[in-house]
C-alpha cells in the first residue's frame, strides 16, 4: 500500500505544473516560518517602522518598507511574504535557465527548504530581505527585455540598501550579467554595466540617508567596528610604548592613557559579561572576548571630533601594522566560518520575539505568537540542524572556489559564484560578529550553482552565446 501511494505521488509530481509546485513548496516553508520570527534587531526595526523615526542603526529603507506592510498586515507576516515570495521567484527564474520549468520549480523549492537557507529566510532580518532581492534582481538581469532588466537593477539597489556588504555582492552580478543592449560589444557593455553598478550603489546610499531622521544618524563603524579593529590590531602589533600610542590615538575615547597595549592584550573573563556578549554577538572564543577587551580600552565616542580621531587612528594603525591587522581579522573570519571548530553553536533562530526579553518585546510590539504542534517539532529539528556541518560557511566557500574553474565559460554561474566569494571577502574586513546569517548569500549561490551544474552535466554541453563569458 505504501509503495503504491509513493508511486502515485511520484507520478503526480512528474505531471504537476511548475506553478503548483512553487505554491506547494512555498506553503511548506510557511508551515515552518509563519508568521515570521523576530530577534532584537527585528523588534527594533518594527518599532521604528511604526514610529516613523528611522535611525542609521538599521537600514531605514527596510523600516520604510515594513511600515507599508505593517499598515496592511500588522506584525512580521507582511515582510515574511515579501522576502519568501521574492526569493522563491528569483531562485526559480535562475534555475529555469539550466533545466525544465518543472524541475526548476522543484529545485527552487528545495533551495527554499534547505535548512541553512530557510533558517534565515524565516526571520525578518535585513539579511533575509537582502538575499530575496538579490535572487530576484539577478534573475531579472537575464531577461531579454530591457525594461525587466532595469527592474532587476532596482531590486539590486533595494538589496544594497538592506546591508552594507551587498555592494560587493552586486558588483559581479551587475557587471557580468547586465547588458543595456545585446548588440553592445564587450568594450561597451562592461563599462555601461559598471556605471549601472555605481548608480545602484549610490541610489541605495542616497535613499537610506534621505530616510534617516535628522539628528538620528548612527555612526556604526566609528562607534563599534573601528574600535574593535584598533584593539585587535594592538593585540598583535609589536610592543609599542605608551608615548607613541598616545600620539597615534590622540583624541580617541581612551579609558586610560597608560598601559594601553597591555590593556588591549588582556583578557577579562567575567562569565556574566562573556555570556551577555555571546547572546548579542554570537558564540565563540575570540570575538566575544575581544569585544569585552575593547570595552575596557575605549568608551563609545560621543562627539564628531572623537569619531574623526578614531578614523585617523584606524588608518594609521592598520597601515603601520598591516600584518597585525590581518592576523586579527583572520581570527574573526576563522571563527565566523567555523573553520576548525569541533562544535558550533546553532545557526538557527527559532523565536517569534526577542529572545533576550520575550515578554517585554511581545508587549511593545503587540505580537505574541505561539508555535503549532507541527511547527514546534520543525523548530526543534532546525535548532539541532543549526549545529551540524550544514551551517559551516567555510564548506560553501571551499566549494565556490572550486566552482570558479568549473564555471569559467558560463557567465551566469560565474557571476553567482563570484558574488558569493565577494560577500565573504567584504565580510573579512567588515564583519563585527560571527553570525551565520552574514554568509547566507554564499550558501544560496553555492547551492544554486551546484544544482545548475548537475543539470548542465546531465543535459550535455549546450551553452548559448549569452552564457559564454567573453565578447
Amino acid at each position: 500500500m505504501l509503495i503504491g501511494t509513493a508511486r502515485r505521488l511520484a507520478r503526480s509530481a512528474r505531471s504537476a505544473r511548475p506553478g503548483l509546485i512553487l505554491v506547494l513548496g512555498w506553503l511548506g516553508f510557511m508551515l515552518y516560518a509563519y508568521p515570521g520570527y523576530m530577534s532584537y534587531d527585528s523588534a527594533v526595526q518594527l518599532l521604528e517602522a511604526r514610529s516613523g523615526e528611522y535611525t542609521g542603526a538599521h537600514p531605514p529603507t527596510m523600516s520604510a518598507l515594513w511600515a507599508i506592510t505593517d499598515s496592511v498586515i500588522a506584525g512580521p507576516l507582511g515582510m515574511l511574504l515579501v522576502q519568501s515570495i521574492c526569493f522563491l521567484a528569483g531562485a526559480f527564474l535562475l534555475l529555469r535557465r539550466f533545466m525544465s520549468a518543472r524541475r526548476a520549480a522543484a529545485c527552487a523549492t528545495l533551495v527554499l527548504w534547505f535548512p541553512p537557507v530557510s533558517a534565515v529566510l524565516a526571520v525578518i532580518w535585513k539579511d533575509s530581505q537582502m538575499v530575496a532581492y538579490l535572487a530576484l534582481g539577478a534573475a531579472l538581469l537575464l531577461s531579454p527585455r530591457r525594461g525587466v532588466r532595469i527592474v532587476g537593477l532596482a531590486l539590486l539597489s533595494l538589496a544594497t540598501a538592506m546591508r552594507y556588504n551587498a555592494l560587493a555582492i552586486t558588483l559581479p552580478l551587475v557587471v557580468m550579467l547586465f547588458a543595456w543592449s545585446p548588440a553592445h560589444r564587450w568594450w561597451l557593455r562592461y563599462p555601461i554595466a559598471l556605471g549601472c553598478w555605481l548608480l545602484v550603489t549610490f541610489t541605495a546610499s542616497f535613499a537610506n540617508n534621505r530616510l534617516t531622521a535628522d539628528g538620528q544618524h548612527v555612526e556604526l563603524w566609528h562607534d563599534s567596528l573601528a574600535l574593535f579593529d584598533l584593539t585587535g590590531t594592538l593585540r598583535y602589533a609589536p610592543d609599542l610604548a605608551d608615548d607613541e600610542l598616545r600620539r597615534e590615538l590622540a583624541g580617541t575615547p581612551l579609558l586610560s592613557t597608560t598601559d594601553i597595549q597591555v590593556r588591549a592584550r588582556a583578557s577579562y573573563p567575567a562569565e556574566s559579561v562573556i555570556e551577555e556578549r555571546r547572546m548579542k554577538f554570537g558564540s565563540g572564543a575570540y570575538v566575544p572576548a575581544l569585544w569585552i577587551t575593547t570595552d575596557h580600552v575605549f568608551s563609545v565616542p560621543t562627539i564628531d571630533a572623537q569619531r574623526a580621531a578614531i578614523a585617523r587612528a584606524w588608518r594609521s594603525m592598520v597601515l603601520a601594522h598591516p600584518t597585525a591587522y590581518l592576523e586579527h581579522r583572520w581570527h574573526v573570519f576563522r571563527e565566523r566560518v567555523h573553520l576548525g571548530d569541533d562544535e558550533i553553536p546553532s545557526g538557527a533562530y527559532i523565536w517569534f520575539n526577542d529572545i533576550l526579553d520575550p515578554m517585554v518585546s511581545a508587549g511593545k510590539l503587540g505580537h505574541n505568537a505561539a508555535p503549532s504542534g507541527i511547527q514546534l517539532g520543525l523548530r526543534k529539528a532546525m535548532l539541532w540542524l543549526g549545529s551540524t556541518w550544514l551551517f559551516r560557511p567555510w564548506i560553501y566557500l571551499a566549494l565556490s572556489l572550486v566552482f570558479v574553474g568549473l564555471c569559467r565559460r558560463d557567465r551566469t554561474l560565474l557571476a553567482l559564484v563570484l558574488s558569493g566569494i565577494a560577500n565573504e571577502a567584504a565580510l573579512f574586513v567588515l564583519a563585527p560578529t560571527i553570525d551565520y546569517r552574514y554568509s547566507v548569500w554564499l550558501v544560496i549561490a553555492t547551492v544554486v550553482v551546484t544544482l545548475a551544474l548537475i543539470a548542465t552535466r546531465a543535459a550535455g554541453p549546450r551553452l548559448t552565446d549569452e552564457r559564454i563569458v567573453g565578447p
